[in-house]
C-alpha cells in the first residue's frame, strides 16, 4: 500500500482541488482582484523624494539665471505645462 493510504496525486486532482476551493470562496477572490496593489516601498520612495525636494528648497534660492527673465510660456498639449528653463541655485544665508 502506498504511503499516502492509497490516494494518489496527480496534476489534475490538486489543480482541480484548489479550484473547487478557490470557487467555494469567489466572493473574496473577487474583492481581492478589484483591490489596488502597490509595491510596498512605493509610498516610502514617494516620501524621500519629497523630503529631498524640501531640503533642498530650504537650502537654496531657485532663480532664473542673471540678466534673464524666466519664460512664461507653456506647451499645450493634452495638458498645458511650462517649457524647460534654465534655472541657478543659490545657497541661503
Amino acid at each position: 500500500m502506498p504511503p499516502d493510504g492509497g490516494r494518489r496525486f496527480t496534476f489534475d486532482t490538486v489543480f482541480y482541488a484548489g479550484l473547487k476551493k478557490l470557487t467555494e470562496n469567489y466572493y473574496l477572490v473577487e474583492q481581492l482582484l478589484k483591490v489596488k496593489r502597490n509595491c510596498p516601498g512605493e509610498v516610502i520612495g514617494m516620501m524621500e523624494l519629497l523630503f529631498y525636494f524640501v531640503a533642498i528648497m530650504q537650502r537654496f534660492q531657485i532663480l532664473p539665471p542673471k540678466g534673464k527673465a524666466p519664460r512664461l510660456e507653456g506647451t499645450l498639449g493634452l495638458t498645458y505645462h511650462a517649457v524647460p528653463q534654465e534655472l541657478r541655485f543659490v545657497r541661503r544665508e
